[in-house]
């Protein structure tokens, strides 16, 4: 595995991301799923699954277009502060780790997603 390590005393957030095989494998796990799939990709509403490194590894079409991505290959492995644009995400240390993440309620319901195992 590939490691970045982010630098923030506060950051709760894993600090590893795999490497594009891993991931790459993970996708292909995922699309096994077609039903889960179909009905993620068919509700209108902004959906992306993430792994526990919180690396995008799904995200349907309605996320795509807000960010005016064509596919997401282009968003695949990003964390979600990386792919929504988040100034505080594109700026140093990162998403989940810039000093302003404490109060991002999707950073917080990523964090209490991941520790308790959800």
């Amino acid at each position: 595995m590939n490691s970045e390590t982010m630098d923030c005393a506060k950051d709760k957030s894993p600090k590893i991301r795999i490497d594009s095989a891993m991931l790459d494998a993970q996708v292909a796990t995922l699309q096994k799923s077609s039903v889960a799939l179909s009905v993620l990709s068919g509700t209108p509403d902004i959906v992306f699954i993430l792994n526990k490194e919180r690396q995008i590894v799904f995200a349907n079409q309605v996320l795509l277009n807000l960010i005016a991505a064509d596919n997401l290959s282009l968003i695949r492995g990003k964390l979600p502060g990386e792919a929504l644009f988040c100034v505080n995400a594109l700026s140093a240390p990162g998403c989940g780790a810039n000093p302003a993440c404490q109060f991002c309620g999707a950073v917080n319901a990523i964090r209490n997603a991941v520790s308790s195992g959800i």
